[in-house]
């Protein structure tokens, strides 16, 4: 704080007695001042991390194939959309076949998955709020639900190659995890610190395993390991 003069002999808060530290835009002592600080911070906060990078719009609630996940033992978190009559149930699961089974279901009732964890629920959940069943992850089968599995269940004739590639299961964050390598210079970078960039830079985007960012790092032309677990993008291929 700055030692400021000022025409006001205490703090503004009414019964403080206390010398001003600031004169603007009012004059208040260093208790009040912390105290203001105390609740202005959390909306600071909110609003600087609304100006963060968002996800690029490929990889924000993308679709994963339901069969592919349906047939595997287990696999990145994703949030899936299982019928039940009327009823709609949100959850999230890193096993579906399990799931599905579980709820005493058939797989033909998962009529959507979409990658994401917990987060992308939360924001699901939100989302459909007024269709909600009670305090449950089930909600009613009426619009706007049905259009959401709807648009995300379509595969138009027209679609780019990127997005048919995802319907046929290939993971569209392969693309981000090369862009995070590519920023990372000629020293490289490993898969785990990969996992942080993209928590922290792409908070709608669940990040992939390590292992299989390694997986896919090692398997890329583009690729090099300038040291033991470390992952470069080539000069030629930026």
């Amino acid at each position: 704080m700055n030692d400021i003069a000022t025409e006001a002999a205490t703090c503004t808060i009414p019964a403080c007695i206390a010398t001003p530290e600031i004169a603007e835009p009012l004059p208040l002592c260093f208790a009040h001042v912390l105290e203001v600080v105390s609740h202005a911070m959390p909306q600071v906060i909110r609003t600087a991390a609304s100006a963060l990078p968002q996800p690029p719009s490929a990889v924000r609630m993308l679709p994963v194939s339901c069969k592919k996940l349906l047939a595997a033992n287990s696999h990145d978190p994703a949030v899936y959309f299982i019928r039940n009559g009327d009823r709609v149930k949100i959850g999230t699961t890193q096993n579906l076949r399990r799931r599905t089974a579980a709820l005493s279901l058939r797989p033909e009732n998962v009529l959507l998955t979409v990658y994401g964890g917990a987060d992308v629920e939360r924001q699901l959940h939100d989302r459909f709020r007024d269709l909600r069943v009670g305090n449950t992850e089930w909600f009613r089968y009426d619009a706007p639900l049905t259009e959401f599995i709807r648009i995300r269940s379509e595969t138009p004739a027209d679609q780019s190659n990127a997005a048919s590639e995802a319907a046929d299961g290939v993971d569209p964050r392969r693309d981000l995890v090369f862009s995070v390598v590519s920023q990372a210079g000629s020293a490289g970078i490993g898969p785990e610190a990969v996992v942080r960039k993209i928590a922290k830079h792409y908070p709608d985007v669940t990040p992939p395993h390590a292992a299989t960012i390694g997986r896919w790092l090692s398997t890329d032309p583009r690729v090099s390991k300038p040291g033991y677990g470390r992952y470069a993008v080539a000069v030629s291929s930026v």
